[in-house]
């Protein structure tokens, strides 16, 4: 799972944790990740998502896609270079991000939730479940057959 990690500035507190599928706003109101008491970040300044490039369930150590989308008028940085406004980025675990001008920090980093044998398993309980859904008897109780 990805996870957001204030650093340092106004955007103090707890890590935000970022699903797959699930677009998350930076901005300075009404959005999922709110920096307060910084003039310098926009309603809506940046959005973070992370997404599959596979759809395949089975692919369990794939790691999910990181972008960043700078929507700012004072600017988005990423590991002290600064994005281009409307463009996105692929983001990298342990990449530093500063969201305006006045110190709104931050660090993205990947952590795997799954141990290997939790993967193994997921593996196993993946492929039980294709054969079952594309069985001709797909539906009809194991007593019956």
């Amino acid at each position: 799972m990805w996870k957001l990690l204030p650093a340092a500035g106004p955007a103090g507190g707890e890590p935000y944790r970022l699903l797959t599928g699930v677009e998350y706003v930076v901005g300075r109101k009404n959005c999922a990740i709110l920096i307060e008491n910084d003039q310098s970040i926009s309603r809506n300044h940046a959005v973070l998502t992370a997404n599959f490039s596979v759809t395949n369930l089975s692919q369990t150590d794939e790691i999910p896609v990181l972008t960043l989308k700078d929507n700012s008028k004072y600017g988005t940085f990423v590991n002290e270079e600064k994005m281009q406004n409307g463009f996105s980025r692929t983001l990298k675990s342990g990449d530093g991000i500063t969201f305006g001008v006045f110190g709104s920090k931050f660090r993205c980093l990947w952590e795997n939730c799954f141990k290997s044998s939790y993967i193994a398993t997921w593996r196993i309980y993946c492929k039980q479940l294709d054969r079952r859904m594309h069985s001709p008897c797909h539906g009809i109780s194991e007593s019956y057959h």
